[in-house]
């Protein structure tokens, strides 16, 4: 990490860069950078890009207290996770024709239809301040803590507007203790977990499990 991160401090020094984020690292390694950096007198870790979604919060384990710790700005991929969490997809049907999963279908998770009863009641909630699932969803993950911004992928204008539409939402407080009840964060830390592939994606278990 020092050697890797000398260069990125010359990079910066030479006008040639100018801030350094990181993406995918586990947070011990985040942690290492930034004392690294910041023992040297370097440029610090700016930005860090780690997957996140309400089917994916194990960020908010431990990758999160240690963004806030030393300032970083969490800038987190796939949360809409392919487009399930748009509203897209139902249970039992055929995907749109055109849609992600149906080109790639390996590419969307896989779930059950228990995840998607948890996303009808989602859509309820959106509904009540009107707005559609993934504006809302959008708006959801952007009010979280330590997230600047969201790297998002569009495949038309109508997809493109409500990723727009989602940056000006606010989600109601009571809302947020809603969504919580059916897409639960990560406990705190006490006990050992892990992450597990199951049925598609990646999952957060403890390690007795």
């Amino acid at each position: 990490v020092e050697e890797v991160w000398r260069v990125f401090d010359r990079w910066v020094c030479a006008g040639k860069v100018l801030s350094v984020g990181i993406s995918n690292w586990p947070s011990w390694r985040v942690a290492q950078a930034s004392e690294v950096a910041k023992m040297r007198g370097w440029t610090p870790v700016t930005a860090s890009s780690p997957k996140f979604s309400l089917l994916s919060r194990g960020m908010e384990l431990e990758q999160l207290g240690c963004a806030l710790h030393y300032g970083i700005g969490l800038i987190p991929y796939q949360s809409l996770e392919s487009g399930l969490l748009s509203g897209k997809y139902r249970f039992g049907k055929p995907a749109p024709l055109g849609s992600r999963q149906d080109e790639k279908p390996e590419w969307v998770p896989r779930v059950g239809k228990s995840v998607f009863n948890r996303l009808e009641k989602l859509r309820e909630l959106s509904q009540e301040i009107g707005a559609d699932l993934a504006q809302y969803v959008t708006a959801w993950t952007l009010a979280r803590p330590g997230i600047v911004s969201l790297i998002m992928g569009f495949r038309n204008t109508q997809q493109l507007d409500a990723g727009i539409a989602g940056l000006e939402l606010k989600i109601p407080d009571l809302h947020h203790k809603e969504i919580d009840k059916l897409f639960p964060p990560p406990r705190p830390s006490g006990g050992e977990q892990v992450l597990r592939w199951s049925m598609g994606r990646w999952v957060l278990q403890d390690r007795e499990a």
